[in-house]
């Protein structure tokens, strides 16, 4: 397989490299460092802005914020900021890996005792720190101000429709990765009651009906994505799966296939640093977290070989998987470079 650019809708860098002073982003314990990004040629990284859902929360968004922002500086012949389709199709043809935020629960910048105009004006703060973030997810596992994660069966509270209000027309989508199933059809149909402007993607989750985990989304939701022109990002988490490891991820995407997702399935392989990981998380095994195969960032060739041989993929096929519905979902959404020369138009 000739060299192929790769696109990957989630990681947690930024969480690893707040973690502990010590941390830099060469490290390989980390999964998706720069120099196994770099061996897997990925061009294109969402780097997430996490925090768990307890008092604090938003200081710890802030602190990821803030490294983001000087990520690229620090490391100008490897990294660079994309805002905008025209930057992402630039990076392509680069040996650097174009990166973005987005954040994953939105506790990360509303605490959840207070107004909800201050936890706005602390996630505005973050366009002047890393830009426009690719997405935003309400909640993470459990249960916030928002709504409900993969954990409950909490659906949308008051505090998610507003916060769902304040993302209309901003070019931001709304993340259904860890929502539970009420939540995610609540957000759906806000959406479509309401008329909002906001793109709905899942960022890095895999198919309920190959392997049944809650962080795993059903049919009917994954069909509503792709009918919006969403994406859907391959999750490498063990649990996620299948304990057939490149073998199963295959059966999800011969799923995603069947239900219609060609053009809207790409890679979110969620790569972490196994000592981050929260005491209680739903992809904890006894067998570790991920498959050899599936282990770093280095290992998208092989997978995209597997895929070409074994389920018979076109090499155009093979492109839309690697970057290019990522490339056509940026170019929906985002706004062109022209439009960004002028100062942003933010509605509190």
């Amino acid at each position: 397989m000739s060299a192929i650019p790769i696109a990957d809708l989630h990681c947690d860098l930024l969480a690893y490299l707040n973690s502990n002073e010590n941390h830099t982003p060469y490290d390989p314990q980390v999964r998706c460092s720069i120099p196994q990004m770099h061996a897997g040629r990925v061009r294109f990284q969402v780097l997430a802005i996490f925090a768990q859902t307890r008092k604090g929360s938003s200081q710890h968004g802030l602190d990821q914020a803030e490294i983001f922002k000087v990520m690229a500086h620090q490391h100008p012949n490897e990294l660079e900021t994309i805002q905008t389709p025209e930057k992402f199709a630039k990076i392509l043809e680069t040996q650097k890996t174009g990166i973005v935020a987005a954040v994953e629960n939105a506790s990360a910048f509303w605490e959840e005792d207070e107004a909800m105009q201050e936890g706005q004006n602390r996630f505005l703060q973050l366009f002047g720190k890393v830009g426009r973030p690719l997405y935003v997810s309400l909640t993470w596992n459990g249960e916030n101000r928002f709504g409900g994660g993969a954990e409950t069966q909490v659906g949308l509270k008051e505090d998610g429709k507003r916060l769902l209000e304040f993302l209309q027309g901003k070019q931001i989508a709304v993340d259904l990765s860890h929502a539970s199933d009420t939540l995610a059809h609540d957000i759906i149909e806000t959406i479509m009651v309401n008329s909002l402007d906001i793109p709905v993607i899942a960022s890095h989750c895999n198919t309920r009906s190959v392997q049944g985990s809650p962080r795993n989304l059903p049919d009917e939701i994954l069909q509503e994505i792709f009918r919006r022109r969403g994406l859907v990002g391959l999750n490498f988490i063990r649990a996620f799966v299948g304990e057939e490891g490149l073998e199963a991820l295959s059966r999800h995407l011969e799923t995603i296939f069947r239900l219609g997702g060609e053009n809207h399935v790409c890679f979110g392989a969620d790569f972490f640093y196994d000592g981050d990981a929260p005491k209680v998380t739903l992809g904890r095994t006894e067998e570790g977290f991920f498959f050899p195969e599936l282990e770093s960032s280095d290992c998208y060739e092989t997978i995209l070989s597997h895929w070409q041989s074994n389920l018979d993929l076109s090499d155009q096929v093979i492109s839309k998987l690697a970057y290019r519905n990522v490339s056509d979902y940026i170019s929906r959404v985002w706004a062109s470079e022209e439009a960004l020369s002028a100062p942003p138009m933010v509605q509190l």
